[in-house]
């Protein structure tokens, strides 16, 4: 007799761990739906090969895809093998995460039957339960698929209400740095928010980041991290974040002796934000030594390029503010993009000595090209050795760091990648309408 039970399995390991646990926090109460999480290799194969998916009526295998994961021929054949051993076993197969919605097309030429488009919580929760009373898949908005041998999009979805999902499924004990916000209004040519998570920020509520901070710390966490794309937005007020900030202090660091960690990894902050107000509160609350603040160039004509919507004026007033607090400012730098001259590399030098000179130090990113933004698929700029020479002497004095190096090997694995995308799927871009093509 078969179960009348859907039966998921997601594959989660370190790479994707942060985005399965939403969708597990989104899925795991779906009615008769019976969810499977494996976390390497050799799990999944076992799993998909197990006699005892047999008895389910309805089967689905979920991954989560990042560009720099994709790019990696050695993880392409696992995915391709753990495709067609799923299909052999009868099994629906989705991805979702920040590749599959930047390139939906190139994901379903890795052999994927539905691609999930943006934010999933919400459309994997329907088509879960569409499938499982079995009605109409492809009425499910959200969904980038293959109808009739053409590409088919069925149509964008709302955005995620934050508080209706909490940010971990704590209930099987797995956890990760509270997502406080999402969307980002800017949209910078380089970054993948803004196309995939809109330019309308969502805050989650303090009541409920609070209630996720003290359940945190009932179960022995007592570091707290948050996840933002701009730590100082939060609520799209300083007011807001001030808030925020008081009732932390008051709640979890003063009452529960837990540790706050904001405006620090995995987050930034925007220099445009930095207010000398909420940096001067922050010492009293968190317990971060440093604060990561996103400048991206030191070329004012490379930041216009890429739309940061901030100067270097804004950079260097930024790093004065946290530096007078007794905070170390830590600047991300990109450099490796498609259109910078020598000029902007000799322009972004000096910015970075004197940013060391004021007290920072510098964290250093090369450029890549990933799928879903203008600059997708770009072939990066070649560093001048003159500038990995000096970049190598900040470092060596304690001055910088980064895994700019590695960054830049698996950019130009991007960049290959996407030149042989081309002739991987033309013959399905010759039928994709000029509507879908905007989705690739």
């Amino acid at each position: 007799m078969k179960n009348e039970k859907v039966l998921v399995i997601l594959y989660r390991d370190r790479f994707v761990s942060y985005s399965i646990n939403q969708v597990l926090a989104a899925i795991d109460n779906v009615r008769d739906v019976e969810v499977v999480v494996v976390d390497n290799e050799r799990s999944l194969m076992s799993a998909l090969t197990s006699s005892a998916i047999d008895s389910y009526r309805i089967k689905v295998l979920g991954f989560s895809l990042l560009t720099t994961r994709v790019v990696n021929e050695d993880f392409r054949n696992f995915v391709n093998d753990a495709l067609k051993l799923a299909y052999s076993r009868g099994f629906i197969t989705v991805a979702g995460g920040p590749h599959a919605t930047g390139d939906p097309l190139d994901t379903l030429g890795l052999g994927f039957k539905f691609v999930f488009i943006g934010e999933g919580e919400d459309s994997f929760r329907e088509f879960l339960s569409v499938l499982r009373d079995g009605g109409d898949i492809y009425k499910v908005r959200g969904l980038y698929t293959l109808f009739n041998g053409e590409p088919l999009y069925t149509g964008c979805r709302s955005r995620v209400i934050l508080d209706s999902y909490p940010p971990f499924p704590y209930w099987r004990g797995l956890f990760n740095p509270i997502e406080i916000t999402r969307g980002c209004p800017f949209g910078c040519r380089f970054c993948q928010v803004t196309y995939m998570h809109g330019c309308v920020q969502r805050h989650r509520s303090i009541d409920k980041i609070l209630e996720y901070c003290n359940l945190m710390v009932s179960r022995g966490i007592r570091d707290l991290r948050f996840i933002t794309p701009n730590a100082f937005s939060y609520g799209s007020s300083r007011d807001k974040l001030m808030d925020l900030l008081e009732k932390l202090y008051l709640n979890i660091v003063s009452k529960r002796e837990a540790r706050v960690f904001y405006g620090s990894f995995p987050s930034e902050v925007r220099p445009d934000y930095v207010d000398e107000d909420i940096v001067r509160f922050m010492k009293n609350v968190v317990s971060n030594e440093k604060i990561i603040v996103g400048a991206q160039s030191g070329s004012n004509r490379v930041l216009n390029y890429i739309r940061r919507g901030h100067g270097i004026e804004e950079v260097y007033n930024a790093v004065e503010t946290i530096v007078k607090y007794g905070f170390t400012p830590s600047v991300d730098f990109i450099v490796g993009f498609p259109f910078e001259s020598e000029h902007d590399f000799r322009e972004t030098i000096l910015v970075m000595k004197r940013i060391v000179k004021m007290g920072g130090e510098i964290h250093m990113h090369y450029f890549i090209p990933l799928p879903g933004t203008p600059l997708a698929y770009r072939k990066p700029r070649e560093i001048p050795l003159w500038f990995r020479k000096e970049v190598s002497r900040l470092i060596g004095a304690g001055k910088g760091y980064g895994n700019w190096l590695n960054q830049e090997r698996i950019s130009n694995m991007v960049f290959q990648y996407g030149f042989e995308r081309s002739r991987r799927i033309s013959s399905l871009l010759q039928h994709v309408s000029g509507k879908e093509r905007c989705l690739m």
